[in-house]
């Protein structure tokens, strides 16, 4: 085992209520508690905390009949391979299972078919379903009691 095995399954044996899959039992027993406290009593909540209230913003429609808006240049491959050597590891693969090392390791064909279908998306404003699609996974703060308020 190395270093880091090991404290972690000391850690473990130490408080084995602090393991990853006790943690997501315990989330689990409270969202359905809160299920059975009322139905849209969830849904309320995080609507309140991470959704936009508030009148929607009056956009111009698009496309704009400005010409040549620096904002809407195509999207350059060098601008993508940028963003892409610039991924850090504090993100998990979604439900593709695309990690950030792939990504990261692309070949310059690759680069180039992303930067198409990136600007195939911009120029249409139409967002492929997936990307309207998250998988929402809760955190709970360290050293706080579990609650709805103490869930990242």
């Amino acid at each position: 085992l190395g270093t880091r095995q090991t404290w972690s399954l000391l850690k473990n044996l130490l408080d084995p209520s602090k393991t990853r899959t006790e943690t997501n039992k315990a989330i689990v027993k409270l969202l359905h508690q809160t299920a059975h406290n009322g139905e849209n009593t969830l849904w309320e909540f995080l609507k309140e905390r991470y959704i936009a209230s508030g009148p929607r913003p009056n956009y111009r429609p698009y496309p704009h009949e400005e010409a040549d808006h620096p904002l809407d240049q195509d999207i350059s491959e060098y601008e993508v391979r940028g963003i892409l050597t610039g991924l850090t590891r504090n993100s998990a693969p979604g439900e593709d299972g695309v990690t950030y090392r792939i990504l990261k390791n692309l070949d310059d064909a690759s680069v180039s078919a992303l930067t198409s279908y990136f600007n195939r998306v911009w120029s249409t404003g139409v967002l492929p379903p997936e990307w309207k699609h998250a998988e929402i996974t809760f955190i709970p703060k360290p050293g706080k009691a579990l609650t709805l308020e103490n869930l990242r």
